[in-house]
């Protein structure tokens, strides 16, 4: 072998040598893709009660953990539908309008069922569980 194809032979097997290093550290330093989380934990029953009409969703999925306020925010934005709350930091969301409804007219105010029990948590601290039906209600008192 004359001394050009020596040559020739050892660029070639440095080039692959390159090659190979190169995949290996794009392989091993690649992250490790995260777990897709946002498939359906389950699904759950929308209604929404303005007093003189309703309005029922069914079959809406959510993620694990989701929990009402965020859940009904996102329905309500996928149909178009207005929805108003107020912040109230550590204690939570306070819903205070559906569609073209506020609450605080005529004493109404907006307040939510699950299964049939009025809520003993606000809407921002309820988790969804799956197959839940739940009522949101402008009324002026617990029914």
């Amino acid at each position: 072998m004359d001394v050009g194809a020596k040559k020739l032979k050892y660029w070639v097997l440095g080039i692959i040598l390159l090659v190979v290093v190169g995949v290996g550290i794009k392989f091993f330093t690649q992250p490790a893709v995260a777990p897709d989380n946002s498939a359906a934990a389950g699904y759950f029953t929308l209604a929404i009660d303005y007093g003189d009409e309703n309005e029922l969703y069914q079959n809406i999925p959510f993620t694990a953990g989701e929990t009402l306020f965020s859940a009904t925010q996102k329905l309500t934005g996928a149909k178009n539908i207005q929805f108003e709350y107020e912040d109230y930091g550590d204690l939570g969301m306070l819903v205070t309008g559906i569609g073209d409804r506020s609450g605080g007219e005529g004493g109404a105010y907006w307040q939510y069922w699950v299964n049939g029990n009025y809520a003993q948590i606000g809407a921002s601290a309820y988790a969804i569980q799956s197959g839940d039906s739940v009522e949101w209600r402008l009324t002026n008192a617990q029914q």
